[in-house]
């Protein structure tokens, strides 16, 4: 057991290249566009590679300005912004918002995010923040309606899952 024990103890190994990979992509610049578009996909994108190098301030400030690019002046979807990234924006957004403590916030984009166009990760996100506070009726709310969008997706052959069943 020693030998398990000594294997367990030993510092995780990280394949250089997809760190270098990874690096280059939250290092980049922006592209040389004045499509709205465009930069939002790209600031999202960079963010979460920061967010996946621990860089936790630039993942928030590359997800705020994706936010940015992606919305009009009264903080609506921008016309021309596709509603599936636009609501992959505001579910990371909510996600950095409960990661700063604004749990209230947080909810609230996710929420939006749902309104504006469904994806499974929203419908996650929001029962585990619900959880998190405490609201096991509203996570659990969360849980069942998330369970019930993706088993309709996976009917449409939409998903190549099998379907989730709901235990509650």
């Amino acid at each position: 057991i020693d030998d398990i024990l000594a294997v367990l103890d030993q510092p995780g190994q990280f394949d250089p290249e997809i760190v270098a990979r990874t690096r280059a992509k939250a290092d980049a610049l922006p592209p040389e566009t004045d499509n709205h578009v465009t930069l939002a996909n790209f600031y999202l994108k960079r963010g979460l590679m920061a967010r996946e190098l621990g860089r936790a301030k630039q993942c928030n400030e590359d997800i705020k300005t994706a936010w940015i690019y992606a919305t009009n002046s009264k903080g609506q979807r921008a016309p021309k912004m596709p509603k599936r990234d636009f609501a992959r924006i505001l579910v990371q957004l909510g996600q950095e918002e409960v990661y700063l403590g604004n749990f209230k916030r947080g909810i609230s984009l996710i929420k939006q995010s749902i309104d504006n166009h469904k994806i499974g990760i929203a419908y996650r996100r929001l029962a585990q923040f619900h959880f998190k506070i405490g609201d096991f009726n509203s996570g659990k709310a969360a849980t069942n309606v998330g369970i019930k969008f993706l088993n309709k997706k996976i009917a449409m052959n939409r998903v190549n899952y099998g379907f989730i069943i709901n235990k509650h």
